[in-house]
């Protein structure tokens, strides 16, 4: 199995042609290439907020989203907070992205 390392100095290989882009708009394109390298089949997103990364997250995957309001009324987005999700279960996830709490 590749690392991540090698995922992702694939990934900027592929997108050096054009000018780089803020990290922040490719945080999906990172999760997406991982997704796809580990074939992950669970993907745990916590801090969904308006579901900027969680709606672009793709691939045959079961997605979760956590976050204590899900103000859009997103699928698969659970309205809690962390601490109250991990207290009650903790199923096995391939990946996940931790983008909560920024206080």
């Amino acid at each position: 199995m590749k690392s991540l390392r090698a995922v992702l100095d694939r990934l900027e290989r592929k997108l050096r042609p054009a000018p780089r882009p803020d990290w922040t708009v490719l945080r999906w394109d990172i999760i997406n290439a991982v997704i796809e390298r580990l074939e992950a089949r669970r993907y745990l997103e916590v801090g969904v907020s308006v579901g900027q990364t969680f709606g672009r997250v793709r691939g045959p995957v079961e997605k979760v989203g956590v976050d204590i309001a899900n103000p859009r009324g997103l699928a698969g987005v659970i309205a809690i907070s962390n601490d109250d999700f991990f207290a009650r279960a903790r199923p096995p996830f391939d990946v996940v992205f931790v983008d909560g709490l920024h206080s």
